[in-house]
């Protein structure tokens, strides 16, 4: 010691500095590895040139093929959760899928209907949710979207899908 007296509350104070410190830039680093996700996505989606990559599910890989070529006969798409598959619906597997599914979809320019049915979301997390919308407000070809059997995951859903509504003059 040099002398001078330990003042408790000046201890303390500095400590709790310290720790919120701590706690501030851990959830900067977790706020910022979201982001990195998503811009993972943007630059991945620059260079990708095997769907295959995205995807085991063949159907959900002819899917991303016609949306990534913007092919013009594909113009509705349904997208559902893995136990509600009909037809040629989208059925997303994993968060990743869930991303470059909503990737493709913002990046298509012939797409006229989105229909989402059965609750696709409820194995995800709330990010997961996020990322897919921040995909599909990138689209302005899109003139219908239908809800239909939905759990509607809190309202994060629709609040991560009102720029999509604010800047799409085709609904």
């Amino acid at each position: 010691m040099d002398g001078r007296k330990s003042n408790p509350t000046q201890f303390l104070a500095h400590h709790l500095l310290t720790l919120l410190l701590l706690v501030s830039l851990t959830l900067n680093f977790c706020a910022g590895e979201m982001d990195n996700l998503d811009d993972g996505i943007t630059a991945a989606a620059r260079t990708v040139n095997n769907i295959e990559d995205i995807t085991t599910d063949e159907c959900n890989r002819e899917i991303l093929r016609r949306l990534k070529e913007s092919d013009p006969i594909f113009d509705v798409l349904g997208l559902c959760s893995t136990h509600e598959r009909e037809d040629d619906d989208y059925c997303p597997q994993s968060a990743r899928e869930m991303g470059w599914i909503g990737h493709f979809i913002g990046r298509n320019s012939v797409l006229k209907e989105l229909h989402l049915s059965s609750n696709p979301f409820q194995d995800f997390h709330n990010n997961t949710i996020e990322s897919f919308c921040r995909g599909v407000n990138s689209n302005r070809s899109i003139q219908e979207i239908g809800f239909y059997e939905m759990g509607l995951s809190g309202g994060v859903l629709f609040q991560s899908l009102r720029p999509f509504f604010e800047n799409n003059n085709n609904i």
